[in-house]
């Protein structure tokens, strides 16, 4: 299929709105797609930090781009969400295989429902559109195992965090505060929230007017918010995913919060005393083979940064430097050799 729409870059919601109004569809059938064609497309067109929704019901003919595509959301920093109505008939592909990668390299998800199901996601699309939006927890497994509790460490600067599971079979079983309360259990005891009332909503735990909250139990994927959350560490605890015919269980957990604590990196040959503001945006990823500082940049002064890491997208630790402040707000490593491959900054 093909899709054609203006390629300026809305700057409102209402150029947004009609943007999307000016969206004409043509042709259909194709099974796969030219997908990443088009992810990279976006992601040229995006500003840094933006988010990307793929809502397609097939896999990618084009698996040739995704080192592309990864390039590009290790430079932007941004997320890519996929809701998927359908795969082509094989998730076991390669081509299908590179939508988890992308998701999983940009702290994104994979949703796969059925396709009359596919407004009840928009609403957290919506709450996803949230300003302030940090990653606190991502996962993302291929095999079951008997992990199923996570940790989910909560600082004061944490307004709220929602908790986001995808996967055959794969259900929030509990959410413990740091005290051993549990929270979100029974989806049928806790107050319903009202999605036409977003942007204000009524959390679930609470009954507190909120800004973007949102719960849903969907097949394939469950989504919980929790508003004002007590400071400390929550527990996550999910049931065991269903396995496919080849003995898989793909499931991948998100764990997002809104915070005024975040930060912003750039990765330098020469070591100054501030942030170098003039290279950051293409100074995201390191020269390889060329030894290079690390700057982190927080969004505000609520905290000091005594570690940086890199990390693989499995959370495989590859570099791990003490960082030293230079301002306020700004930390720097020593040089660092940078690794071969992508990687996280935590």
């Amino acid at each position: 299929s093909q899709w054609s729409a203006s390629r300026r870059s809305p700057t409102t919601r209402r150029n947004s709105r009609n943007d999307r109004g000016h969206i004409r569809l043509q042709g259909g059938g194709d099974c796969p797609e030219a997908t990443l064609q088009g992810i990279k497309l976006a992601l040229e067109a995006a500003q840094p930090r933006s988010f990307i929704y793929v809502f397609t019901d097939a896999s990618a003919k084009d698996p040739e781009l995704l080192d592309s595509v990864l390039e590009l959301i290790q430079r932007k920093e941004s997320q890519v969400v996929f809701v998927l109505t359908g795969d082509c008939g094989d998730e076991n592909s390669a081509a299908f295989q590179c939508y988890q990668r992308i998701s999983q390299a940009s702290s994104g998800i994979l949703i796969r429902i059925m396709k009359n199901r596919v407004l009840d996601i928009m609403n957290l699309v919506k709450v996803a559109l949230t300003p302030e939006r940090v990653h606190i927890l991502s996962v993302d497994k291929e095999i079951p195992d008997e992990n199923n509790i996570y940790d989910i460490p909560i600082d004061s600067t944490v307004k709220y965090f929602t908790v986001s599971v995808s996967g055959r079979g794969v259900r929030i079983e509990s959410l413990q505060d740091p005290f051993g309360k549990k929270q979100l259990i029974d989806s049928d005891k806790m107050k319903k929230v009202i999605v036409e009332k977003l942007p204000s909503l009524v959390c679930a735990v609470t009954g507190r007017q909120v800004n973007s909250a949102y719960n849903a139990s969907l097949p394939n994927v469950e989504v919980k918010s929790v508003s004002n959350p007590i400071l400390g560490h929550w527990t996550l605890r999910v049931t065991p995913p269903k396995t496919d015919s080849n003995g898989k269980a793909k499931h991948s957990i998100r764990v997002t919060g809104r915070s005024k604590l975040d930060f912003s990196h750039a990765f330098s040959t020469s070591l100054g005393n501030a942030y170098p503001v003039e290279i950051a945006s293409n100074s995201t990823r390191p020269y390889l083979g060329i030894p290079s500082h690390l700057y982190i940049n927080q969004t505000q002064s609520l905290g000091t940064v005594h570690y940086a890491a890199l990390t693989t997208f499995e959370k495989y630790s590859l570099i791990t430097a003490r960082a030293r402040q230079l301002s306020e707000s700004v930390f720097v490593t020593d040089r660092l050799e940078p690794p071969t491959g992508f990687f996280y900054v935590v």
